[in-house]
């Protein structure tokens, strides 16, 4: 991706947060390694995954924002749904943050995309993955790696048996 090690650029968008729709602006991040993760649909099945994820990238010292690639997603959910997310939900109606990092939206598979921004505001990472475990234990030693100042190295993965 031609993206990786440029700066991001700022960005001030609406946010729920904790039930209550905000604005947050990127200067609020200066300091700490942000994840981003964008789901293709946002439902009930993924508030257990999203919530490992937050958990996992907290434990990391790092800030997690979840962005819905389909903003009328959030209106879809019941209001004790979305209370039961944890994290950030930013939102971005007029796909800036996608275009920003090359997400498309009319891609309809239930692939995830997740960007690593380090502390200093520049793209470090872009990972295509599904919504699991592995893939959350996978982003927590990228941003260990990264955070730790050694270059990730990934080993293939070994067929499912």
């Amino acid at each position: 991706m031609d993206r990786i090690g440029k700066k991001v650029p700022t960005f001030r968008l609406p946010a729920l947060i904790e039930g209550t729709w905000t604005y947050l602006d990127s200067s609020r991040f200066r300091n700490r390694w942000l994840v981003m993760t964008f789901l293709p649909f946002l439902d009930q099945d993924d508030t257990l995954a999203v919530d490992r994820l937050h958990a996992s990238m907290e434990q990391r010292s790092a800030t997690f924002l979840l962005v819905p690639s389909r903003p009328r997603s959030l209106h879809q959910l019941s209001p004790t749904h979305l209370a039961s997310i944890h994290c950030p939900i930013l939102g971005d109606p007029l796909l800036r943050l996608h275009r920003t990092f090359g997400i498309s939206v009319p891609n309809i598979q239930r692939r995830t995309r997740t960007v690593l921004i380090d502390p200093e505001g520049f793209l470090r990472y872009h990972l295509v993955h599904d919504l699991n475990q592995r893939s959350i234990d996978a982003l927590s030693d990228l941003l260990a790696a990264f955070v730790n100042e050694r270059r990730p190295v990934l080993e293939p993965c070994s067929p499912l048996t």
